[in-house]
């Protein structure tokens, strides 16, 4: 991303993006929350409720409408009207904490990071979750412009990218986000998702072909394992997994080893039936990902 130039004396100024489709019951409480930011700036893609119209009614508050051109593509956009020395992302169905808020200015003040790591408070079906996997995610969502690379161009769960040499820092403050109203929705976007990876999955293993190595459980292990991973996020530490062809081992016990690790050994089980729905729906996720993959890829195949 290009550099502004901006008066060595001059303090930080933070840019928060936001990007939005069809959001009018979750924007207000995202963009209040984002308020102390120098800029705020919520791109629309294309939303027939009253997401624009809530955003616009904010003074100061930039409202940019572009067409949906998928999830990064969309925060790239975003990433580049900002004009602040930092940018952070935050989604719609997303609120900052004012424990967050305070932490931020202070650690983008003291010069002393170039990206900053928040972790969460996920409410899921209205209540808030205290437990499960869930509680180990953490994202990289702040970064001083000058080591911002923009977003990853995964199809879903595209994530922040910043140079190899910034200087990171995990901050304390929670980002709090509305996963899901109800198990309906939550159903509606594990299918949508598992199509976005399972297309992305396909499409790695049909172009690198055979040097494409399998990975086993000890590789998910190891990788779950790694001291690099100091403060990093399951999803984070899997990451180089995940276009990456499971073996057929993997690919039947890898869900019931996601189950047992959310519903047992993170404690999913004292969320009650919430916990049981989430472990269940996410050991589905992962067998269906490859399976749908594998069902991709035999139908490009020569009859």
């Amino acid at each position: 991303m290009p550099a502004r130039t901006v008066s060595k004396d001059a303090q930080p100024r933070l840019s928060i993006v936001v990007i939005a489709q069809d959001e009018e019951h979750d924007i207000r409480a995202c963009i209040e929350s984002a308020l102390f930011a120098d800029e705020l700036v919520v791109v629309d893609g294309g939303s027939v409720d009253r997401t624009v119209e809530i955003a616009a009614s904010y003074p100061g508050v930039r409202v940019i409408e572009r067409p949906w051109a998928g999830y990064a593509p969309q925060w790239n956009f975003a990433i580049s009207a900002a004009t602040g020395d930092w940018v952070m992302t935050l989604s719609a169905d997303e609120a900052i904490t004012a424990e967050l808020a305070v932490e931020l200015r202070e650690a983008i003040e003291s010069a002393r990071y170039d990206a900053l790591r928040a972790s969460f408070q996920f409410y899921v079906f209205g209540r808030h979750l205290r437990f499960g996997i869930f509680q180990l995610h953490r994202e990289l969502r702040c970064v001083r412009r000058e080591m911002l690379l923009g977003m990853s161009d995964d199809l879903v769960h595209e994530h922040l990218l910043a140079a190899p040499e910034a200087r990171s820092h995990n901050l304390a403050g929670k980002i709090v986000h509305k996963t899901y109203a109800t198990r309906e929705e939550c159903l509606r976007k594990s299918d949508r998702y598992i199509e976005l990876e399972a297309t992305e999955l396909a499409a790695s293993i049909e172009q690198r072909g055979m040097h494409l190595m399998p990975f086993s459980l000890r590789d998910v292990l190891r990788a779950l394992r790694s001291s690099s991973g100091a403060g990093v996020s399951v999803r984070e530490r899997l990451r180089p997994l995940k276009n990456s062809r499971p073996s057929y081992l993997t690919w039947f016990c890898g869900p019931l080893v996601r189950f047992l690790f959310d519903y047992v050994v993170c404690l999913g089980f004292l969320d009650g039936s919430t916990g049981l729905f989430l472990s269940r729906t996410g050991a589905a996720y992962t067998y269906r990902r490859y399976v749908r993959a594998q069902e991709l890829l035999s139908a490009k195949r020569p009859q």
